[in-house]
């Protein structure tokens, strides 16, 4: 999907830029709510990847020695809690329309032209420090 979409904004970057004065507004347009979309995709496979700890931050406060089972109680009880929070955050994110709009629009581009190696050209990772910077 993240390729999918490096792919569309790499044509609307190399695409000629038409006369029309609107058609310019329009590709800007375009080329910007593909930066968006791959900035929420960046966000959500970060999210994705702070779960990959979720078991190991379980399990963690089993494995090393507790002074008491009060205290064993609080971490089990800390990580467990974080763990729930950042799956609910993260299915949040996943369901959210904003998400969902974004894996219909690539479904529909895939099948007008199933052609990604353009994609290939636009930088996976960045974009949420690029939104970040141009903010500030």
């Amino acid at each position: 999907m993240c390729r999918r979409l490096r792919t569309d904004i790499t044509r609307i970057r190399t695409c000629p830029i038409f006369p029309h004065k609107q058609a310019t507004t329009i590709m800007a347009d375009t080329a910007e709510s593909y930066e968006k979309a791959l900035e929420h995709l960046e966000h959500l496979q970060t999210q994705l990847d702070a779960l990959r700890s979720t078991l190991p931050n379980l399990v963690s406060p089993l494995i090393k020695p507790q002074t008491s089972k009060a205290q064993l109680f609080a971490d089990i009880k800390k990580s467990a809690t974080t763990s729930t929070n950042q799956l609910a955050s993260f299915r949040n994110d996943w369901n959210s329309e904003q998400t969902q709009q974004l894996l219909s629009k690539s479904r529909e581009s895939e099948q007008k032209d199933p052609d990604m190696s353009k994609g290939q050209e636009v930088a996976a990772f960045g974009w949420s420090e690029k939104e970040e910077k141009q903010s500030s």
